[in-house]
């Protein structure tokens, strides 16, 4: 989820993170998490934090994938790096 989008939605609504949390039942610190692209919400949460924030979850639901198959893409590109290294 792209944080900046996160914060921008409860910054226009008013709403404070600890108020956004009450509403999503989470924490406010999960709140700061999800703004600063620590932890990416998903499923049931995301829908709700859509809902709440006026948002259409299937972009964030996008831009996770894309964010896990470049983290998968980095993981394999550091192992064959690892393994090129040890051939030469």
């Amino acid at each position: 989820m792209n944080g900046e989008i996160l914060r921008s939605a409860r910054q226009l609504l008013g709403l404070t993170q600890r108020e956004l949390g009450h509403q999503v039942g989470i924490s406010q610190q999960m709140v700061s998490d999800y703004e600063r692209g620590e932890v990416t919400p998903t499923g049931a949460r995301l829908v709700k934090l859509c809902a709440v924030l006026e948002l259409d979850p299937t972009q964030f639901e996008t831009q996770a994938r894309r964010a896990r198959s470049e983290h998968a893409l980095e993981r394999i590109a550091g192992a064959l790096e690892q393994i090129a290294a040890k051939i030469r």
